[in-house]
């Protein structure tokens, strides 16, 4: 016994090559066989062979072979039977190993189930019945039962808030006019009264014309540390928004009294001439107003989160208000000048001080991450149909192309060896975005590292009220037909 290379005996090699049937009726006296192959085959006690070539999809896969110790005269009838028991022989080896595939691959399925804490199953719409594997039975505290109905057994241990909606995303998934997924979250009663949450995702097939649902196989998954980490994390939201909530206004009153106690001090100190201080005092009260500005950001950020910032919306001049609050920034804008080009003669509807807000706080970051320059640029311009456009203009350090898409998140603050010395919470921007988009507009930055920044934002003529009116269009002309 032992291994030996196809390549070494030419007699099998032919076998392969030719793929038609070898037959010897004795090593002995049969001329194909070599002086080579002639005392393997005594060795082994093989007299007398016939071999089969395998074929697979018109190539040779094997060599099927029927040997015996003794002489023989081999006849077409058992040389007929040897073909056809390779071929069913070759059948029952891919059978073989596909079983063996399909077991692993079980295997693996199950080991990653029972992992993930998940069950599958297979629902049946037109018996009503549900077949779980014993994964999904133990998520959902049910006894191995082969009998057991899962579609009945639901019924009865789901959370009662949530039966009618699950029951209407279970028919959605299996009406034929939509994509047949099933993703929902359900509360699971177990037989000790413990409550557990449980994600079900499946696929209905549909089958026939017109199309009918036959079957929904899916997938069920333990979600409950999930859920209870978003409760946790919704209640820590919610204590830091409160918190900022009242820290901010516990705020406003003391610094709105040094506000006007500053600026008693500074009226008598310029009666009697000591500019020296008044210019002092000067620089405090900016000071002041930054951080007033900045305790009004903070309340905005809980405002807008808890859906609550609200407008008082009217008809204003865009261009008065960009000149005021140019001249109100350049007075605290001791390096730059802002210089102003273009105007739109434009009346807008919306909430003039929000606007405000949003112009004065870009006017404040240019100035703040220019600190090598001397100029901002504001332009503005009109357009017929999308309204009035801003662009505020700096030369200072610019924003990475990789960081621009965040500009505009809460807290995001552009991190670097250059930006570390420029103070700030990363809410005046977010603030302003939201303020923006508020009003049906739209607000968007262009910038190259080193070079500076542009930051632009555009609003319609009759600003949110435009929007609503075109939503109320929509609607009416939908119910028109």
């Amino acid at each position: 016994m032992g291994v030996y290379p196809l390549h070494s005996f030419a007699l099998f090699k032919n076998v392969v090559d030719s793929g038609h049937p070898i037959i010897v009726d004795d090593v002995h006296t049969a001329d194909v066989v070599d002086d080579e192959l002639k005392p393997v085959c005594i060795s082994l006690q093989i007299i007398s062979f016939v071999d089969i070539p395998v074929i697979k999809n018109g190539k040779p896969v094997g060599i099927f072979c029927l040997v015996q110790s003794t002489p023989r005269s081999w006849t077409d009838l058992e040389v007929a039977l040897a073909i056809e028991t390779a071929e069913r022989t070759w059948v029952t080896v891919e059978r073989a190993k596909a079983e063996e595939a399909l077991r692993k691959s079980e295997k693996r399925l199950q080991l990653a189930t029972d992992a993930a804490k998940m069950g599958t199953f297979i629902y049946y719409p037109d018996e009503d019945r549900g077949d779980p594997d014993t994964q999904m039975l133990a998520l959902y505290g049910l006894p191995p039962d082969d009998t057991l109905n899962l579609a009945k057994a639901l019924a009865e241990i789901i959370y009662p808030d949530d039966r009618i909606r699950y029951a209407n995303d279970v028919a959605q998934a299996l009406n034929p006019g939509g994509n047949g997924k099933l993703n929902s979250d359900i509360r699971i009663i177990h037989p000790d009264g413990s409550v557990h949450w449980m994600n079900v995702t499946a696929q209905t097939q549909f089958e026939g014309n017109p199309p009918q649902a036959v079957s929904m196989p899916g997938v069920s998954m333990d979600i409950t540390e999930r859920k209870r980490a978003e409760e946790a994390l919704k209640k820590a939201l919610q204590h830091k928004d409160e918190f900022i909530n009242i820290a901010s206004h516990e705020l406003k009153t003391p610094v709105t009294s040094v506000k006007a106690f500053l600026q008693v001090v500074q009226n008598r100190l310029a009666r009697e001439g000591n500019e020296k201080f008044v210019a002092l005092l000067s620089k405090m009260d900016a000071q002041i107003d930054k951080l007033t500005a900045l305790i009004a950001d903070l309340v905005d950020v809980t405002k807008i989160e808890g859906g609550k910032l609200q407008f008082r919306e009217e008809y204003f001049s865009f261009d008065e208000l960009v000149d005021e609050t140019i001249e109100e920034v350049q007075r605290t804008a001791e390096k730059h000048t802002i210089v102003k080009k273009g105007s739109t003669g434009t009346t807008i509807f919306g909430d003039r001080g929000r606007i405000g807000q949003v112009i004065i706080n870009l006017l404040i970051n240019a100035t703040k991450y220019s600190p090598d320059a001397n100029t901002v640029i504001v332009e503005s311009k009109a357009d017929d149909k999308s309204g009035v456009t801003l662009g505020i203009q700096d030369f200072g350090i610019g924003i990475p192309k990789d960081m621009l898409g965040k500009v505009f998140e809460r807290f995001f603050r552009v991190e670097g060896e250059n930006t570390q010395t420029f103070a700030g919470l990363g809410i005046g921007l977010f603030v302003a975005s939201e303020i923006i988009k508020r009003q049906g507009g739209s607000i968007w930055v262009e910038s190259e590292e080193g070079k500076g920044s542009t930051f632009y934002f555009s609003l319609p003529r009759e600003g949110s009220k435009g929007k609503r009116q075109q939503e109320d269009t929509f609607v009416g002309n939908t119910h028109q037909e």
